[in-house]
């Protein structure tokens, strides 16, 4: 969906009526989208470990070659990097 230029400018001045209004639960909302935002992040970290750690618990287990195990881990803690790499770049885009 797009919007058109008029369309933006009252959306625009719809929230800063909001913001001027309502400042506190502006501010409270903000910070829960972040808050999601963080958590999302926090959340995929903690599944790729998970899936990483049942990847090896599995490979032990099931008596896997050594090679499937590790490239699949590998790929795994790359993906963690990423988030981590993603999460870290737009924390020192936003203090900018």
């Amino acid at each position: 969906m797009s919007i058109n230029q008029a369309q933006f400018e009252k959306l625009v001045k719809e929230l800063d009526k909001f913001v001027h209004e309502q400042p506190r639960k502006y501010k409270l909302l903000v910070k829960l989208l972040a808050s999601l935002g963080y958590a999302y992040i926090i959340g995929l970290i903690i599944f790729l470990l998970g899936l990483a750690g049942s990847l090896i618990y599995l490979g032990i287990f099931f008596r896997l070659p050594i090679s499937y195990v590790f490239i699949n881990v590998l790929v795994n803690f790359l993906l963690i990097y990423l988030a981590i790499a993603a999460k870290w770049l737009y924390s020192n885009a936003r203090d900018r």
